[in-house]
């Protein structure tokens, strides 16, 4: 999706006012699987981390020293600055994750949940997922299993078995796991 494209879908999901409340994100199942990932620790990059609601919770709940939020939605980047949730160690840019401003190897973990399914070139983000990542680090994904929740927005449909080979791309040392009908997987980055 293109950055207009990403700012209308936000403007439009923001309209329901309960469903990406602080509560809601609190309560989420995937929210709490992040939080017991082990992937908080030294700088972190979230893909895809849209009005920065989970990477403001993150900051609050790890050990990471800093936490980069990165989405292609300039709007969303607003909200998320406008939300208060900008504070030092916790930074929110606009850019495109198949073409990050970061250097190599310039975090220790990152983060991507539900985003994966959205975007048509899962080679070249996992590329740059590989690339901003430094050897060793880890990498956490959740994915809605089989689009289960019918999205209209997914571009892809992953099962466990689908989503092992396409992370195998950028390291073989993976574990995942299912919970309610969502793919939980963290990746170490080679």
């Amino acid at each position: 999706m293109d950055s207009a494209a990403l700012d209308a879908d936000w403007r439009e999901k923001l309209k329901d006012e309960k469903r990406f409340s602080l509560e809601w994100y609190r309560e989420h199942q995937t929210t709490k699987e992040l939080l017991k990932s082990g992937v908080l620790e030294g700088s972190v990059i979230e893909f895809g981390c849209g009005i920065g609601v989970r990477a403001y919770m993150a900051w609050l709940s790890s050990k990471a020293p800093d936490i980069t939020g990165v989405d292609g939605s300039p709007f969303a980047i607003k909200q998320a600055q406008n939300r208060g949730f900008s504070r030092p160690k916790l930074e929110f840019r606009c850019a495109d994750l198949l073409a990050l401003p970061y250097s190599d190897n310039a975090f220790d973990n990152g983060y991507m949940l539900a985003v994966i399914e959205h975007i048509e070139n899962t080679d070249k983000l996992l590329s740059e997922c590989k690339r901003v990542i430094e050897p060793g680090g880890k990498l956490f994904v959740s994915v809605t299993e089989r689009n289960y929740h019918r999205d209209d927005h997914h571009v892809h449909s992953y099962n466990v078995r689908g989503l092992a080979r396409t992370l195998s791309a950028i390291g073989d040392r993976i574990k995942l796991y299912v919970k309610d009908h969502i793919i939980y997987a963290t990746v170490e980055v080679e």
